[in-house]
């Protein structure tokens, strides 16, 4: 009998961490650390996005093959408008052809609401979606 009320006990958990809404953030692409922040964690400063908690991401760059690599520390920050490089052209999944674009990112971001993660992980449409600020840093 005590077997039988854990397990109904471990299920109710199971269910209840499932259950519930789930907020996605819009990502900003910090590009000189090759790494993208969910935008709750990005505040600006002027016409500059900082991470709001980390200041500096060790990142490992390598040359073309892959055998002389070497770590570099690298500032999370961000312009609010910058240039990127995009794919242009592929042949057999494979990109031969590259173009520049401009990359804005802020002062707003968005939050999407789902009923559940399960709803954001299936592709579900969200409930909602908001607009917000990027706050100022401190």
């Amino acid at each position: 009998m005590k077997t039988i009320v854990f397990i109904i006990g471990a299920l109710m958990t199971v269910a209840t961490a499932n259950a519930g809404e789930y907020s996605h953030y819009s990502r900003i692409n910090f590009q000189s650390a090759s790494t993208f922040v969910p935008s709750n964690k990005v505040c600006r400063n002027g016409s500059t996005l900082f991470h709001k908690t980390k200041e500096f991401l060790q990142v490992t760059i390598c040359d073309d093959g892959g055998t002389d690599c070497r770590t570099e520390t690298r500032r999370l920050e961000q312009p609010v408008v910058s240039t990127a490089k995009r794919c242009a052209k592929y042949v057999d999944d494979s990109c031969v052809a590259y173009e520049m674009y401009t990359l804005k990112q802020g002062p707003t971001a968005t939050v999407s609401t789902y009923a559940s993660y399960n709803d954001f992980e299936d592709g579900r449409t969200p409930l909602a979606t908001k607009k917000f600020a990027l706050p100022a840093c401190k």
